[in-house]
């Protein structure tokens, strides 16, 4: 067969995935904005306050970019802190660095997938990111 007859093939199958995604991801209502509080009353320490997370500027990254482990697509990901996921919430000394760690969903450094560490990596690839410098820059009043 022609050449062009596969790519054409290909073209249409791709787009065919892309638009099945968008139907998808249409069933549910996607939030635009974010206030992470969730560990609220379990963490001990005077630096922690609820963080806003401006969920549409993430869209773009793809979903899966966070939520890792979201298998049907035909429902709203659960929540980084859901239960089996990273639902230890008022993790101390080296229990922050385990993975089901809340404090670690969000601070581990290493990680693309953690929201410092997808910052700073952005950062780091003169990308546009947003704060990790310092904690206050997250750990603001969200409520103002």
């Amino acid at each position: 067969m022609p050449k062009p007859f596969f790519v054409s093939l290909f073209s249409f199958c791709l787009g065919l995935c892309l638009f099945s995604f968008h139907l998808q991801a249409a069933s549910f209502e996607l939030p635009g904005e974010i206030i992470m509080d969730r560990a609220e009353g379990h963490v001990d320490n005077p630096i922690y306050t609820p963080v806003r997370m401006p969920h549409n500027s993430h869209i773009s990254l793809g979903c899966e970019s966070c939520h890792h482990t979201w298998e049907d697509k035909s429902s709203a990901p659960q929540a980084c802190t859901s239960s089996g996921c990273h639902d230890v919430l008022g993790a101390t000394g080296p229990q922050m660095q385990e993975v089901d760690s809340a404090f670690n969903a969000y601070h581990n450094r290493e990680s693309s997938r953690s929201c410092m560490g997808c910052h700073i990596q952005r950062e780091q690839a003169d990308e546009p990111c947003g704060p990790a410098a310092s904690c206050t820059d997250c750990h603001s009043n969200p409520k103002q």
